[in-house]
């Protein structure tokens, strides 16, 4: 029960600072298209980056 909640919790911190990392810290709108590029970019890179970790958490059960 224990190591269920301490997974819960590591799972929603890894996640947030997928998020931060993916935003730089900041969650201003970019202005120009170059920005918004990059953006779109990270915004990507975190999904993926998320999809890998819960792969290995799945993989990790075995």
């Amino acid at each position: 029960m224990i190591t269920m909640i301490i997974r819960m919790f590591v799972r929603k911190g890894m996640n947030e600072g997928i998020r931060r990392m993916s935003t730089r810290g900041g969650n201003d709108r970019p202005r120009d298209p170059e920005a918004q590029r990059q953006a779109a970019q990270g915004r990507d890179n975190s999904k993926r980056a998320r999809q890998v970790m819960r792969m290995a958490r799945r993989f990790g059960k075995f």
